[in-house]
């Protein structure tokens, strides 16, 4: 049987006030630190999933500015590739012309050259003819 006296009632008005110190000193503050790192928690999921999204847009921005550049680079090589090979064909023509007017000037020089041999060898060719001439004339004379 329970018997209701003076340290009964001591000791439940002990207990709350126990309970009440404890909701005011600790549980109030921790369900405060609790709810605070919740709303945190959410903001910085938010911040994330905008950094995210706002990721995703640089990404796709540098994508197509990669690409854009790239293409513009690549023009650019074939336009200064067709501007070396144009310069290229443009020197081969100026040495092909000095190389043709060199060996124009050759074969004058060769032209004029058997043309002179030729003239000294007609020439050579009377005076040899003359001395065999009198090489075999002198020859049957003797025999």
């Amino acid at each position: 049987m329970v018997t209701l006296n003076l340290t009964l009632f001591i000791e439940v008005g002990l207990f709350l006030l126990f309970m009440w110190a404890m909701h005011r000193l600790v549980i109030r503050p921790l369900l405060e630190v609790m709810d605070g790192r919740d709303d945190k928690l959410a903001e910085d999921r938010s911040v994330a999933k905008d950094a995210g999204a706002e990721a995703t847009q640089l990404e796709k921005q540098y994508l197509l500015e990669s690409s854009r550049i790239h293409r513009e680079a690549s023009r650019d090589v074939v336009r200064a590739h067709r501007q070396a090979q144009e310069a290229h064909l443009a020197r081969l023509a100026e040495l092909k012309q000095v190389g043709e007017g060199e060996l124009d000037a050759v074969r004058h020089e060769v032209h004029d050259a058997i043309a002179a041999q030729t003239k000294q060898f007609d020439a050579l060719s009377a005076e040899l003819a003359q001395a065999m001439a009198a090489k075999l004339g002198g020859k049957e004379t003797a025999a």
